[in-house]
């Protein structure tokens, strides 16, 4: 493990995540004197499961996403990807290796959507095609009817 002089965290040179997600017993406050956002919650998301945050305004669901990526800490309990805690991750590589779907969609990269998916030319097209069809997010021309 080395230290991160930008970011304070713990973190190995190749991050790869199997994809067990945990929040436990996460509390989560904007402010001190506002009631949480997220107050003593606790789930696991096992590695390969689809998993969708649905919720009226106010419900938690951009609280969720901003631990997740580490946009802001939980006030107590903590959040594990893997078994290690987010906080413990360099920023830089847990938002290189991790992605939301957001609930309004934006775009960042507004020339393809190849770019969107690959901002950094780190994927073949064929990597790519892959990556979407495990994910359901693929379908082929030539199967559809």
């Amino acid at each position: 493990m080395e230290k991160d002089s930008v970011y304070g965290a713990s973190h190995t040179k190749n991050l790869q995540f199997n994809g067990k997600l945990e929040f436990a017993r996460v509390e989560m406050r904007y402010k001190e004197c506002l009631q949480p956002a997220l107050n003593n919650l606790s789930f696991v998301v096992e590695p390969s499961e689809k998993v969708a945050v649905v919720g009226r305004t106010g419900a938690g669901k951009s609280s969720l996403y901003q631990l997740l990526l580490g946009f802001r800490t939980a006030n107590k309990g903590c959040v594990l990807i893997d078994g290690e805690d987010v906080s413990k991750i360099d920023l830089r590589l847990l938002r290189r290796e991790m992605n939301v779907v957001l609930q309004h969609p934006f775009v960042v990269q507004t020339d393809s959507v190849r770019k969107n998916l690959d901002p950094r030319h780190e994927f073949s097209d064929q990597e790519l095609k892959e990556a979407l069809t495990k994910s359901a997010f693929y379908l082929n021309a030539e199967n559809e009817d």
